[in-house]
């Protein structure tokens, strides 16, 4: 799935929530040592099965994350 159609799945979510929140979501930040590990144990061929859910679900959430502000920061520049 392309990163356009991700985002167009994200616009209703964007839609929905109001310059407030739209703001706060744009401040929103991952945790960069929760997010770090999981690269350097796969490139180090270490992933437990238990440690592999847990990184793919730090991507899936950091994708998600970029996905939302995204469409928050063009719903915002829309608005003006």
């Amino acid at each position: 799935m392309c990163s356009t159609t991700l985002g167009s799945r994200m616009s209703p979510v964007a839609d929905w929530l109001d310059a407030g929140p739209l703001r706060t979501l744009l401040l929103l930040r991952a945790v960069p040592n929760r997010i770090a590990w999981p690269a350097k144990r796969a490139s180090e061929g270490q992933f437990t099965t238990a440690e592999r859910g847990e990184g793919e679900g730090c991507i899936l959430f950091v994708s998600s994350l970029g996905l939302l502000q995204s469409e928050a920061r063009h719903k915002l520049t829309a608005a003006g």
